[in-house]
C-alpha cells in the first residue's frame, strides 16, 4: 500500500476539503486543506527534511514555516520545499539568523546575518558568498566597518561592441 488518505471527497472521488495523507513510500504525510485531489491551502507537511507549516499548493508549502531536524527554524517564502523568495532562518546551533532573499535554499540578494551577541552584517550574497560591500554593526547598531568582497560581475563591453566613429 502506497498511501492512505482519511478525509472528504468531491463528487469523482477525489481529495477535496479537510483530510489526511499518509504516503508510505515517499515517507511524507500532510494533514489540511486539498482541493480537487492536490493539497491546496493551509496544512501541515512532515516529511525527513523537516516539519512545515503553513500554505500549500500542488509542488509544496510556498509560505509558513519549517523546523528543520538539526533544531533550525525558517519563516517566509518556499518553493519546493526549500527556502525561495524572503524569509528569515534561525540557526540553534550558534544563535544567528539571516534575513533577506533566498534562491533554491541559499542567500542570494539583500540580506542582513545577525548574531547572537546583537552585532549584524548586511549586504549581498550570491549562491551563499558574500559579494560586494558589506557594512558591520556592533549590538547598538553603530557602524563598524565595511569589507568589500568583490567578484560583483559586470558586463564589460567587448571590443566588437564598440562603434568607431
Amino acid at each position: 500500500m502506497k498511501e492512505i488518505y482519511t478525509g472528504e471527497l468531491n463528487e469523482q472521488y477525489e481529495r477535496h476539503g479537510y483530510g489526511h495523507l499518509q504516503n508510505y513510500y515517499e515517507k511524507y504525510s500532510y494533514t489540511g486543506q486539498f482541493i480537487n485531489y492536490y493539497p491546496r491551502g493551509q496544512g501541515f507537511h512532515t516529511r525527513n527534511s523537516g516539519v512545515y507549516e503553513g500554505t500549500f499548493e500542488p509542488n509544496g508549502i510556498i509560505r509558513g514555516k519549517c523546523s528543520y531536524p538539526n533544531g533550525d527554524q525558517y519563516e517566509g517564502e518556499f518553493e519546493y520545499f526549500v527556502p525561495h523568495g524572503r524569509g528569515v532562518k534561525q540557526h540553534s546551533k550558534d544563535g544567528s539568523t539571516w534575513e533577506g532573499e533566498w534562491k533554491r535554499g541559499q542567500k542570494n540578494g539583500q540580506g542582513t546575518i545577525s548574531l547572537a551577541d546583537g552585532s549584524k552584517q548586511k549586504g549581498k550574497w550570491r549562491n551563499d558568498i558574500p559579494i560586494g560591500i558589506h557594512k558591520y554593526f556592533n549590538k547598538s547598531n553603530c557602524l563598524m566597518g565595511t569589507t568589500d568582497f568583490g567578484n560583483i560581475k559586470t558586463k564589460v563591453p567587448s571590443k566588437k561592441s564598440v562603434k568607431k566613429k
